[in-house]
């Protein structure tokens, strides 16, 4: 395929997938605009565990972004950490937290980390510890220096909350380990697109591809809204291919038959489905037991402050701060 033909077949300079979309103009169902503005206004509680989950393509990592970005600079230092291999135990956190605060983390303790903690705690700001992919914590030992860091503010109080963002096994295991029950502010799924969300989807996404609505026809719709519920990124997927086979059809309006002819080709599931169930380990106890802080600015210098209003968290339009990944 002619790629020069294929841009100037849509009207584009560049691959529009291959810019990623302003974090301030975030297409989210009003579940997930829930979710969002309950956690910002419980993150002013410290000492609390927070934990969001969903299956492969919804938005988890975005939403971790968001969050890092959005989250009120002016009471909170934000950590964002993104696992990159499955923990079964504990000691993974310590010399991620050290190297945050500023320590060497082949030599702290834990003792040195909470005298740090506490040391940063004077500033009056609550940090707030972002995790992504936090389904990597496999077994119930791997939460427990979560817990300790939690439990032990109940004596020295050190402002400290967890977010964890991770798929459905991260919720099974939170609900087998003994300490999580009590120690949840949240623990929220993040839902799939509905019928009802599929073509506001669309349109916003054609929009921000520089394309107008009627590129895709009514049939297209209805064959889009007979796969409900639907992955952000599988319907992302399946707009990128129907695109594509457009154009080798040299036709301007997709309709459902080039949208099953992508599916077909490509060999798309809807990827839908939670990761497999695997018999999780019986409940075992807590043990006891940053980026430096920096104002994330937008492009016009300010602070990025969030607001608590729900409808500014439904982003369509209008300028952005920073530009990531949808």
């Amino acid at each position: 395929m002619d790629s020069k033909k294929f841009l100037a077949f849509w009207g584009w300079k560049n691959l529009p997938w291959n810019e990623p979309v302003a974090l301030d103009r975030l297409y989210w169902q009003e579940s997930t605009q829930i979710i969002c503005s309950r956690l910002l206004l419980t993150l002013q509680r410290a000492a609390s565990l927070f934990v969001i989950t969903a299956p492969p393509g919804h938005g988890k990592s975005t939403l971790a972004r968001w969050l890092y970005h959005n989250v009120d600079q002016d009471r909170h230092d934000v950590a964002f950490f993104s696992l990159l291999q499955t923990e079964q135990g504990s000691g993974w956190l310590l010399p991620k937290l050290a190297q945050y605060l500023g320590l060497d983390p082949a030599t702290s303790s834990n003792r040195t980390v909470l005298a740090r903690l506490q040391q940063s705690r004077l500033h009056g700001k609550i940090l707030t510890v972002i995790i992504d992919d936090a389904h990597k914590l496999k077994e119930p030992e791997a939460l427990d220096e979560i817990l300790a860091l939690i439990q032990v503010q109940s004596i020295a109080a050190n402002h400290v909350n967890f977010i964890l963002i991770g798929n459905p096994r991260l919720s099974r295991v939170i609900q087998m380990t003994e300490g999580c029950q009590h120690r949840l502010a949240l623990l929220a799924d993040m839902q799939a697109l509905s019928r009802n969300d599929i073509i506001p989807y669309l349109n916003w996404r054609l929009d921000q591809i520089g394309l107008p609505a009627k590129v895709v026809g009514a049939d297209a719709h209805n064959y889009l809204m007979a796969q409900a519920p639907l992955s952000f990124a599988w319907l992302e997927s399946l707009l990128e291919g129907a695109l594509m086979e457009a154009f080798l059809r040299d036709q301007r309006v997709i309709v459902a038959e080039t949208m099953q002819a992508a599916v077909q080709y490509f060999g798309w599931s809807k990827g839908l489905a939670e990761e497999p169930s695997t018999e999780l380990p019986k409940p075992t106890k807590p043990a006891s037991g940053r980026r430096k802080p920096t104002p994330q600015t937008g492009k016009s210098g300010g602070a990025v402050t969030p607001t608590l209003d729900l409808n500014s968290l439904y982003y369509k339009s209008g300028g952005g701060h920073d530009p990531e990944e949808s």
